[in-house]
């Protein structure tokens, strides 16, 4: 498997809408069909201090494959996220890895 592991920090200006919309464009994310799974999440309190939870949202997308998640990344409703949200956040990491199965 291989996962694609993302992690955002927002603007710390932006209004509730903003932040709303964001939220809305980051599940439009999960109805891209090539993805064997699509998991959206905000942090929770730290249960050990090496926890990160600086970051406001974060996606984890499960493909069988790169060439599934290469689908993923030029399907029109990622564009569609990347043109809305850009300006919005300050900050992203992204983490990719294969998992053996």
């Amino acid at each position: 498997m291989f996962f694609h592991q993302v992690f955002f920090w927002l603007k710390p200006e932006l209004t509730p809408a903003q932040s709303e919309l964001f939220r809305q464009k980051l599940d439009s994310l999960t109805e891209i069909p090539s993805s064997h799974g699509i998991h959206i999440g905000t942090p929770i309190q730290p249960l050990s201090p090496v926890v990160d939870a600086s970051y406001d949202f974060s996606i984890c997308c499960l493909f069988r494959d790169l060439a599934e998640h290469d689908i993923y990344d030029k399907h029109p409703l990622h564009a569609e996220f990347l043109a809305a949200c850009i300006p919005l956040w300050d900050r992203v990491v992204v983490y990719d890895f294969v998992a053996k199965t």
